[in-house]
């Protein structure tokens, strides 16, 4: 394999964007992730207490 010195310059430049273009698409799907992760977290709370109020208003109920 040839070293990164004896490269053109035009593979350099597509090397040096493809790495820029990898670095951005995963900081986006890392911060895509965090955000859902989180909504679906609260979701779940939010599904979850209803669900809970109906069964504590049947059993208050009985």
């Amino acid at each position: 394999m040839k070293s990164l010195r004896d490269l053109p310059l035009t593979t350099k430049f597509f090397i040096g964007i493809g790495l820029i273009v990898v670095f951005f698409w995963m900081l986006f799907n890392i911060l895509i992730y965090v955000n859902l992760r989180d909504s679906v977290i609260e979701q779940t709370y939010e599904k979850t207490d209803i669900l809970f109020s109906h069964i504590q208003a049947t059993v208050e109920y009985t």
